[in-house]
């Protein structure tokens, strides 16, 4: 028996034996430190490209990627919360900007930009376009689908609630020409932002922007012709293109061979497939079967279980800290009677026993979150240590008396008397499932707001269910994965007061000053100015604590240990393009790459 029978003999085994239930934890004896771990991050993964000795890469491979959820659509226009949209968005679609490892480094994207024109006065600035670009469908790239593009972000028919920054900060667009195109900003803007403003998606005008189909539907999502190039017939312009959806199944991309770049800076990989399995710890039997060349992982897998004889004859793992944080938002807007009261907040975050959640769910792999900024980030507030509200059920009771929930001397429940109501302090919390640290984190919680005489109903619901009835407001509390890795002004469409209705401010949080804050950072020139603008925000968001901050999550996966050219930046691979090796004719990189197996 060859190795790879024998570990799909044995992974058969452990899926029979697991059937989807949760891996055992593995008692390694002492604390995880992956800077120990020779399979985190080895040189080979991140490996760019070999333009010398381009025989060592296998040019007709197709690479399998996980995703724990199957997006709601591949317009990006209506980006879902799953992953792996967004990273096919940067595979199907040709855009403006790009950037690579760094959240600050957006940057022109000259396969499609040849030329930059500021104004004199930075209030606009006119790009010169790539005449060889083609849609999917053999249709000209024009300067008209990015004006379309723009407008339809700004159409207030078209319910987005992603891309706030070319909405907010975009005043206008014009094609001077086919390939010739002015945009107008909102006055003078940050220098960062004159560029990350114009990182929008640019669709197919004679597609999306079909006039009698806009006309029956402007919402430009509901009817089935909208469906139909979201799920079955998706026109795009990048190096991939569309093939297939499988509902509940995977996405299939392939290398577009008409791209006008194909003979000389093709993608390295023939066929992506996108692979759909919400059960992470299937996904992970899975991977040990061959089944997957990618998967993420929890940290019990990371630590505990991505190790062993079986596991090393197939994958490495990759790490990187990340920008993004599990929180649980409250809904502020007054649809319940808890969580309008600052008082309740800053109650629940003192009932937050970081130290025991990090230890047990993150086996040391996750950090602590005070807030939507990152301390490794300009705008982050190192002061705000001294603001923390550490775990403290003393301190959480007295604040629950004050807000008026007293404790029932025979049950231990908080109530409350509201409009002559005795209201029980009861409420659900929905999550996203397939999340698999987010089950034993909330139970956690559960015990000690318990303790407190508070109870929290958990619900699981597929990821896009559940962006539906965020945009809708229809929670109590959410658990939610949020922050960003961009300008920090894109923090804006979540906690701004004028962004509860078609933003990211799902629970209706407002601060008038934050308010003001926000609109003076995105005009200050001056980058210390500019820094200690953002840092009082983040001071005054803690102080508010619109949702209890638990913890920043790494990004986790095991991979195949054939593959190469990996990059990972904050946001994962999300909108992360390749940066190309040396000597590569193209602004992007032909990205992950499988070494080629010598002949047996």
């Amino acid at each position: 028996m060859n190795a790879r029978a024998r570990r799909l003999a044995v992974a058969a085994g452990l899926l029979a034996g697991a059937c989807g239930n949760p891996l055992p934890v593995v008692d390694t004896g002492g604390d995880y430190d992956p800077s120990a771990d020779p399979l985190v991050d080895p040189p080979s993964l991140h490996e760019l490209y070999p333009v010398a000795e381009p025989q060592r890469a296998d040019i007709g491979t197709t690479i399998v990627r996980h995703d724990f959820s199957q997006p709601a659509t591949l317009n990006p226009l209506f980006p879902s919360g799953a992953a792996s949209p967004w990273t096919m968005f940067g595979m199907l679609f040709e855009w403006l900007v790009v950037r690579h490892g760094s959240p600050s480094d957006y940057d022109w994207n000259s396969n499609v930009v040849l030329d930059v024109q500021p104004s004199e006065d930075l209030h606009s600035v006119t790009l010169e376009l790539n005449p060889e670009l083609r849609w999917h469908d053999g249709e000209p790239w024009t300067a008209h689908d990015v004006v379309f593009s723009l407008e339809a972000l700004r159409d207030e028919r078209v319910p987005v609630s992603f891309w706030p920054t070319p909405r907010d900060l975009v005043v206008g667009a014009t094609a001077e020409g086919a390939h010739r195109v002015r945009f107008d900003f909102a006055g003078l803007l940050a220098p960062q932002l004159r560029l990350e403003a114009l990182a929008f998606p640019i669709m197919p005008l004679h597609i999306v922007g079909d006039a009698a189909e806009r006309a029956a539907d402007p919402t430009l999502r509901s009817s089935s012709y909208y469906n139909r190039y979201g799920r079955e017939a998706v026109i795009g312009s990048g190096p991939f293109r569309f093939v297939e959806w499988r509902n509940n199944d995977r996405v299939v991309l392939e290398r577009w061979e008409d791209h006008y770049l194909f003979d000389r800076a093709p993608p390295a990989a023939k066929t992506m497939i996108f692979k759909f399995q919400p059960d992470r710890n299937l996904a992970f039997l899975q991977f040990l079967g061959g089944e997957y060349d990618q998967i993420y992982v929890d940290a019990n897998i990371f630590a505990r279980q991505a190790k062993g004889e079986l596991f090393e004859e197939r994958g490495v793992k990759g790490r990187h800290a990340s920008a993004l944080l599990l929180s649980l938002l409250w809904n502020m807007d007054g649809s319940n009677p808890f969580f309008v009261d600052p008082l309740v907040r800053r109650a629940l975050a003192h009932a937050y026993d970081a130290e025991t959640v990090l230890r047990r769910v993150g086996h040391g792999l996750y950090r602590r979150s005070y807030g939507f900024m990152v301390e490794e980030r300009w705008d982050y507030e190192q002061a705000i240590l001294e603001q923390a509200l550490d775990y403290d059920l003393e301190r959480a009771a007295e604040l629950l008396d004050q807000a008026g929930w007293l404790a029932d001397p025979d049950t231990g429940w908080r109530y409350k008397e509201i409009d002559g109501e005795r209201v029980r302090f009861s409420f659900e919390l929905s999550y996203t499932a397939g999340l698999t640290y987010v089950p034993p984190t909330l139970d956690i919680l559960r015990e000690d707001f318990r303790r407190l005489g508070v109870e929290m109903v958990t619900r699981a619901y597929e990821s896009a269910s559940l962006n539906e009835r965020r945009l809708a407001h229809e929670f109590q509390a959410l658990g939610t994965i949020v922050g960003t890795t961009q300008d920090p002004n894109a923090l804006r469409n979540q906690l701004a007061t004028d962004a509860y209705d078609g933003g990211r401010n799902s629970g209706g949080y407002s601060n008038p000053r934050v308010d003001e804050l926000f609109d003076l950072g995105k005009r200050e020139q001056d980058g210390e100015r500019r820094a200690a603008i953002y840092r009082e925000i983040h001071r005054e968001v803690y102080k508010d604590q619109p949702a209890l901050f638990l913890f920043h999550v790494s990004f986790l996966w095991v991979f195949n240990n054939d593959i190469r050219g990996v990059e990972l930046g904050p946001m994962g691979t999300i909108l992360l393009w390749p940066t190309p090796p040396e000597g590569w004719p193209s602004r992007t990189g032909p990205g992950w790459w499988r070494e080629r197996q010598a002949a047996e």
